[in-house]
């Protein structure tokens, strides 16, 4: 026996089990839809484990897409600086081109503890810098 799927080629389906729909494939989506809808993007993001910041992004975006051109193309500055996932990655992205003109740090790591108000205002430079 021979099955040709819809702009397929006929192949055999000797012990290969084959299912014939009664419906679209669209019409059946909107069946389950209809049945189980989808879950809720708020709830969602709230039981993720990251920052709180991102999580404010994901939803005034509606998106949990965080990847591709289209991401990339939506996110701002604002947003680079204000998500510290966003601000982390682009920080990794940019140390090799520390030397050639992107800014330095002047506070060192020891400063976090040592010396924290010395590591705020270092911060704050380096990030106005990076802006």
């Amino acid at each position: 026996m021979r099955a040709t799927p819809t702009g397929g080629r006929a192949e055999k389906v000797i012990q290969h089990p084959f299912y014939l729909l009664r419906a679209s494939l669209e019409e059946i989506e909107a069946i389950a839809r209809q049945e189980v809808p989808p879950p809720e993007l708020a709830a969602f993001v709230d039981g993720l484990s990251v920052s709180p910041e991102l999580k404010e992004w994901m939803k005034r975006r509606e998106t949990m897409t965080l990847r591709g051109d289209e991401f990339l193309t939506a996110l701002s500055i604002d947003d680079i600086l204000a998500v510290p996932e966003f601000r982390d990655a682009y920080q990794a992205n940019n140390l090799i081109v520390s030397g050639f003109g992107f800014p330095k740090r002047s506070a060192k790591p020891s400063d976090k503890e040592k010396n924290p108000g010395k590591w705020e205002k270092s911060e704050k430079r380096y990030w106005e810098e990076v802006r």
